[in-house]
């Protein structure tokens, strides 16, 4: 996948599914949190927080996404995927929610906005 930096950039809904992946290296290469071993073949059940399209581009609804379930996932990886994430919101020039150290407004004063922006405006 692309950087957060020089990926093109998605306003589509995330409706992506890991079977639309190549295979499960594709798909955690498109994940903030790779938890296989280094050097293990890749199962896609340790991979999370996907922002990346099958095609490579930064997902506005999957940043959104992934924001929202941030404290919800468990394991290593944390302040990676943290520092990334707060990466993606400046990049899409979003505003980092408190979740994530920024003042821009925490999950309850925009999850109404994140989960309209999932669900694809609906």
């Amino acid at each position: 996948m692309p950087s957060i930096e020089s990926a093109p950039i998605s306003e589509a809904p995330w409706s992506v599914s890991t079977t639309d992946y190549r295979d499960a290296s594709h798909y955690c290469a498109s994940c903030l949190i790779d938890g296989n071993p280094s050097g293990s073949d890749k199962q896609v059940g340790l991979c999370k927080l996907p922002i990346f399209t099958p095609s490579g581009a930064l997902s506005r609804a999957a940043v959104a996404n992934a924001t929202a379930r941030f404290n919800q996932v468990q394991g290593g990886g944390k302040d990676k995927a943290k520092s990334m994430l707060v990466a993606a919101h400046r990049r899409l020039k979003m505003a980092v929610p408190a979740i994530l150290g920024g003042g821009g407004g925490g999950n309850s004063a925009n999850s109404g906005a994140m989960n309209k922006m999932i669900r694809g405006g609906r």
